[in-house]
């Protein structure tokens, strides 16, 4: 009998979802393009993130993340801006919630790494933006 539950028990836990953490984290590229078409030019049409990178004369980057994603009743867009002195090329996101997102710059050149967080609002009125330590 404890063989049979034993054999049940390996069975239900084998047909079980996938950690999700992992399954669900997203690699995209980072664009180059002018201030201007970071974000009026924007064409996000469904839950999406972008991110753009805008070179600073300075020899600083910034990045500036958009993400759209459902809100009440509408589409929602939120914009965030963070400045690194490393350059990047990648991203890649997870979703923590239905609007709030975990997401590392990193570059495919060198071991530099940033992680970021988005959380925005449900009503559309702005969000949260920070840095991961």
């Amino acid at each position: 009998m404890y063989k049979y539950v034993l054999l049940l028990v390996l069975i239900v836990s084998s047909c079980s979802e996938p950690n999700s953490s992992v399954s669900d984290e997203i690699t995209i590229d980072i664009n180059s393009s002018s201030f201007a078409d970071n974000f009026v030019n924007n064409t996000m049409e469904d839950k999406d993130v972008f991110v753009r990178k805008t070179e600073m004369n300075n020899g600083d980057s910034i990045y500036f993340i958009s993400m759209c994603y459902i809100g009440n009743d509408s589409l929602t867009k939120f914009h965030a801006g963070f400045k690194a002195e490393n350059s990047f090329n990648k991203a890649k996101y997870s979703w923590t919630s239905d609007t709030s997102l975990n997401m590392t710059l990193f570059s495919t050149v060198n071991d530099s790494t940033e992680i970021v967080y988005l959380r925005g609002r449900k009503d559309g009125r702005g969000g949260q933006n920070g840095y991961i330590n």
